[in-house]
């Protein structure tokens, strides 16, 4: 795998990261907030279960937000090992 493809993949997995941050965040913050279907629209059991129970929602949300710093820990990771090896590489070839 070539290191543009990497680093592609790592930045990619960033701004991933970054917008399931903002998800849970809404998902937390709005948790309190009566929802209400739209007309016309049919409700599945998921979300007549997250309609009903706020502290659900807040937990669904906060397990998103753990999941998602997880995952932008992991990309930043690679994305450092990338920089340490090319260094490195430069440190034999020069």
């Amino acid at each position: 795998m070539a290191v543009s493809s990497v680093l592609s993949s790592a930045v990619s997995g960033l701004t991933q990261s970054a917008e399931r941050v903002g998800k849970a965040a809404e998902k937390i913050v709005t948790a309190d907030v009566p929802k209400q279907a739209k007309s016309g629209s049919s409700l599945d059991v998921q979300d007549t279960v997250t309609l009903s129970d706020p502290s659900l929602a807040r937990t669904e949300g906060l397990i998103e937000l753990s999941q998602a710093e997880t995952s932008f820990k992991a990309n930043a990771a690679v994305i450092r090992t990338e920089d340490e090896l090319s260094a490195r590489l430069l440190d034999i070839t020069a």
